[in-house]
């Protein structure tokens, strides 16, 4: 729930209108929802090299599963070296292949 300085809650319209002028001045697509920062937030600790269950408890996910398997990504270093693997094992006889 978001509050006002009063901390009431704020009104789901004038959440909106403020959120689409951040979301201006930020420079994000138009369609960027409020949603898209904690899947962000939550990509970002998890690539970080905090443990999961930190990263769960930081985002107050009930489960790890929902934690992991939502907003998880392999790093794009992980991509490469599985590309180098597979090259070795079916292509390349040079064993320094992998290391380039």
């Amino acid at each position: 729930m978001i509050t006002n300085a009063l901390g009431k809650p704020v009104l789901h319209h004038d959440f909106w209108l403020k959120w689409k002028a951040a979301v201006r001045l930020a420079g994000l697509p138009e369609r960027t929802r409020f949603h898209d920062l904690k899947h962000f937030y939550t990509s970002k600790l998890g690539a970080s090299g905090l443990d999961p269950k930190t990263v769960q408890a930081l985002c107050r996910h009930a489960t790890f599963e929902e934690t992991w398997d939502t907003y998880a990504h392999p790093p794009m270093a992980v991509e490469g070296v599985k590309v180098r693997a597979f090259g070795l094992m079916f292509g390349s006889d040079d064993p320094g292949a992998l290391a380039a």
